[in-house]
């Protein structure tokens, strides 16, 4: 467990009532004998740092930012705390996924099989949202998420995004990289991290862990102003870095079908008008 650091982000919700925090508490008290490492940042504006889940073989560091600068900021900061311990692997997780009961075990497994390949540095599980696989997904054209129903236990070495939660990142990766591009705070970093993995010609390993999460893009439950966020993520690493203007306006288009389809007009205006720009 040395080689892990753990990092969680909080937002509006008590440490000790976040699923993620509940569902690793419970990983960590089945390996009592052994120490672990965990950085809570909460981007509350009120906040509490009381945190009684944990049993004494975890270490907590806590870190409140009320100004809520999203994710990029507060990784960076586990990143370089995590540093400082000397740990290999990141872990990132959000405060609503809930890990397996084996998600250490796997993740552990992982490392042993890592260990003799320096081009893989990222170990991620397979996500589920209810029965939905949402993560790993395939990517066509660099751009449409399709469901990646690859091999587990197995490497990747290209075509495919996961999302932030439960990925293991490694640390020697991300510093050669300088860390996570802040210029997306919050959406659309995940897509420009496993993107910044492939450019460079490193690979991924999809171990057989799960992970079930609530996918509030998926459903179609995000607010006004966090969908003009991910847009403007989508925009910039769509058009700007990965210069693919045209396959991403089809990709708007089809988006804008399926949002009328289900009734979500609103909703659906707001991809048109920014279709449009």
């Amino acid at each position: 467990m040395d080689e892990i650091f753990w990092v969680c982000v909080l937002y509006n919700t008590i440490p000790d009532d976040s699923l993620t925090l509940i569902s690793l508490s419970k990983i960590f008290k089945s390996s009592i004998n052994l120490n672990h490492n965990i950085l809570i940042y909460d981007n509350s504006l009120n906040s509490t740092k009381q945190v009684n889940i944990f049993s004494p073989n975890v270490t907590v560091e806590f870190n409140h930012n009320p100004e809520n600068p999203g994710l990029a900021v507060a990784y960076n900061y586990a990143l370089k705390i995590a540093a400082g311990f000397d740990k290999k692997w990141l872990v990132l997780l959000d405060q609503d996924s809930e890990l397996g009961s084996d998600f250490l075990i796997q993740l552990v497994r992982s490392l042993d099989e890592v260990e003799k390949d320096d081009s893989i540095v990222a170990i991620i599980p397979s996500v589920y949202d209810e029965k939905t696989l949402v993560s790993p997904s395939k990517l066509i054209s660099g751009v449409l998420n399709l469901p990646y129903r690859g091999r587990v236990n197995d490497k990747i070495n290209g075509g495919i995004s996961a999302i932030n939660s439960g990925s293991a990142i490694s640390i020697n990766f991300l510093n050669s990289i300088s860390g996570f591009n802040e210029d997306f705070p919050l959406d659309i970093l995940d897509h420009w991290l496993y993107y910044k993995i492939f450019l460079l010609k490193r690979s991924v390993y999809l171990n057989s862990a799960i992970l079930k999460h609530s996918l509030s893009v998926a459903r179609g439950t995000v607010s006004f102003r966090r969908y003009k966020s991910i847009l403007l993520g989508e925009k910039k690493l769509f058009c700007e870095i990965k210069k693919q203007r045209i396959l991403y306006s089809t990709v708007l288009l089809l988006r804008t079908a399926k949002q009328l389809l289900k009734g979500q007009f609103s909703t659906a205006k707001m991809t048109i008008l920014f279709l449009l720009k």
